[in-house]
């Protein structure tokens, strides 16, 4: 079990690489022995990831989600994710997905992984908007019930179909014709 890892900068951000995901998926999307969580400034920076802890894949894109996704992802575009409800005073989108992907899930340890193409900019500023949004006063008791890792995959969904994309135990609708 790890202390939850939310991070407040681009620079805080930590990385899972693809093929740790990949394992996390075919264990039924369950952490397996010995997955880490790296940062990209600092090559020592890394956390540990308990065995057995939820993983939950948001994927950011968009129009750019056809051609294949990964496996159990759930696809909320950037734009949607962070839409600001005026109405309310409230990021709807993200305060749904915290209720249905983490309270609800009634576990200790919760690990998001965020990704888009390339994991650049999507995929990143979602894993921080939510991350800030967990650190507000009424998510206080959560966070302190539950350890959520906020992560990154590195290098994202391009990475990601080029090592994975014809295996059918990871990636749904894969297209060849799409990705080349």
């Amino acid at each position: 079990m790890t202390n939850s890892v939310l991070p407040t900068t681009l620079n805080g951000l930590k990385y899972i690489k693809a093929e740790d995901l990949y394992k996390c998926i075919k264990n039924g999307h369950k952490t397996t022995l010995g997955i880490k969580g790296y940062s990209k400034q600092d090559a020592n920076s890394t956390i540990d990831i308990g065995e057995g802890e939820d993983v939950v894949i948001m994927d950011m894109r968009g129009d750019d989600y056809i051609g294949g996704h990964i496996k159990g992802c759930i696809n909320i575009p950037y734009a949607e994710f962070r839409r600001y409800d005026s109405q309310t005073g409230d990021y709807t989108n993200i305060h749904n997905f915290i209720k249905k992907s983490i309270i609800d899930k009634n576990t200790n340890n919760v690990n998001v992984v965020f990704h888009c193409a390339m994991s650049q900019q999507r995929g990143p500023s979602a894993a921080l908007i939510l991350s800030r949004i967990l650190q507000e006063k009424e998510y206080e008791e959560l966070i302190t019930k539950t350890n959520i890792n906020i992560m990154v995959l590195y290098k994202g969904f391009i990475n990601w179909q080029q090592e994975y994309g014809k295996d059918e135990d990871v990636t749904e609708g894969y297209s060849r014709f799409v990705w080349g």
